[in-house]
């Protein structure tokens, strides 16, 4: 074994092994075959071995050879199509294989839904709680308002989140760093 032996990687495992082939179908006149080890699809047409594991690229370079257009021209047209269709879609959709995602400015209505409803849970309870029977009806009718309105309703049960934060651990940096990432992600509606 020489010094340059040493240094060279050594023979997949795999590399000699000969797979069984089956005719998987016939698509316009050309045989395209399976290997069921490997899961490849095979095909032999232009003068070339193609190879890969998704049956549509195989048709679509076929289609292509028999329509004697470049290999790759009809993913292109398909992919041209597929941009037109989803070219009207706001861009703040992201696409992934299993459907559309929310927006950002879903997530945040839904996030804030939440927020809102888990407030009103605390903020009522707290206006029953402050009423006692010496206090003026404006008082506890103000009260009422601001346990009843959407967004100060929030601020109106702040004690009681600040009660439970602390219970749960979280301190004023986490919550300052939260409220940075919902502005920051506020701000990118609007970009």
């Amino acid at each position: 074994m020489t010094e340059e032996d040493l240094y060279k990687d050594p023979p997949q495992k795999n590399a000699n092994l000969s797979y069984d082939k089956k005719l998987f179908e016939i698509y316009k006149g050309i045989e395209i075959f399976k290997e069921d080890e490997t899961g490849f699809y095979r095909a032999n047409f232009n003068g070339k071995d193609y190879d890969t594991t998704y049956l549509v690229s195989i048709r679509d370079d076929i289609d292509d050879f028999i329509n004697k257009q470049p290999i790759g021209t009809s993913r292109k047209i398909r992919k041209l199509k597929y941009d037109k269709k989803n070219k009207d879609r706001p861009s703040s959709y992201k696409f992934n294989r299993y459907g559309e995602t929310k927006s950002n400015f879903e997530i945040l209505l839904i996030c804030y839904l939440y927020l809102q409803g888990f407030t009103y849970l605390l903020s009522i309870p707290k206006w029953f709680l402050s009423l006692s029977m010496d206090t003026s009806f404006w008082f506890g009718f103000k009260g009422l308002i601001f346990a009843l309105l959407p967004v100060v309703s929030i601020f109106y049960a702040a004690d009681w989140y600040g009660f439970i934060l602390n219970i749960v651990g979280i301190t004023l940096d986490i919550i300052i760093t939260l409220v940075k990432a919902l502005m920051g992600a506020i701000l990118n509606l609007f970009d």
